[in-house]
């Protein structure tokens, strides 16, 4: 069984990873890290249950936007409240960042969110 600890890092890596992807116009790469985040995130609920989730909960304050992003989604239906709160702060910031937290609030209010 992987340690807790390091899923977690491995989660904020490929989230960075994802994001640097994305931003080049990288598909294949985008495609692998969501492959390793949603590997992580099972990993996380299969070995840990709500633990392993809720260790994802510093993440959505990290430093790193991207990181910080993409822990907000997995969180998004099990901490709305506090996953809101942060969305909408990182939705005023430029570029593919704030576009991608816009979505995800414009998605969770219509009903369409399913990640996590």
């Amino acid at each position: 069984m992987a340690d807790l600890h390091e899923l977690i890092r491995e989660f904020a890596k490929s989230a960075q990873r994802h994001h640097e992807a994305t931003v080049e116009g990288n598909y294949k790469a985008a495609n692998e890290a969501v492959d390793k985040i949603n590997s992580i995130y099972k990993s996380l609920l299969e070995n840990f249950s709500f633990e392993g989730r809720d260790a994802l909960l510093p993440l959505t304050e990290d430093k790193n936007d991207a990181v910080a992003l993409m822990a907000l989604g997995y969180l998004l239906k099990y901490r709305p409240d506090h996953c809101m709160e942060l969305l909408k702060r990182l939705s005023k910031k430029p570029g593919l960042i704030g576009f991608s937290a816009a979505q995800a609030i414009k998605r969770w209010k219509n009903g369409e969110w399913d990640v996590g």
